[in-house]
């Protein structure tokens, strides 16, 4: 008799468990419903550059629209660039006033970065390099303002179209 209590499935203690295991998620999920659902989420206002205040938004100045060379590469390429800069519309007047002032700094300082440029920088999708160095650049010609923020936000470039010069 002790081979067939052996091989005897525990019925009474599966029961037990799976009667335990049921108590146990509708005790979960009844706290769960008593502390209700997640708080509703509600983005504030003046954040990624939309605002109210007109003088915030965001304005893109073209900067400059020129034919730069780099020969980096050992070739000779003619890159046909546009570059625009991002700032706010209360800084518009003084950002026109340094570029007027300070243009042949501006053009001397981005030729030599689009010159001394390596052949892989003109090839990344979205020109990050020569859009880091080109702010970089731009942050050291046009100041702070009042309040300690740059005047420059950003730096597009929506064209930069080589080709090579001996063709």
């Amino acid at each position: 008799m002790s081979d067939e209590a052996k091989t005897k499935p525990p019925i009474r203690t599966i029961a037990v468990v799976l009667v335990m295991l049921v108590v146990e998620g509708a005790a979960i999920v009844g706290i769960m419903t008593m502390f209700g659902g997640p708080a509703e989420v509600v983005a504030q206002p003046g954040l990624f550059g939309e605002s109210t205040s007109p003088e915030l938004q965001p304005v893109e100045i073209q900067l400059l629209q020129e034919r730069l060379t780099n020969n980096a590469s050992g070739r000779i390429f003619i890159y046909d660039t546009e570059i625009r800069i991002v700032t706010q519309e209360r800084h518009r007047q003084a950002v026109q006033t340094v570029m007027d002032n300070r243009m042949a700094s501006i053009r001397t300082g981005i030729s030599k970065i689009f010159a001394a440029g390596a052949h892989s920088y003109f090839a990344e999708p979205g020109l990050e390099t020569l859009t880091r160095q080109v702010t970089e650049f731009l942050h050291s010609i046009f100041p702070e303002d009042g309040e300690g923020e740059e005047m420059i936000t950003g730096v597009l470039i929506p064209k930069c179209m080589g080709f090579p010069a001996d063709y």
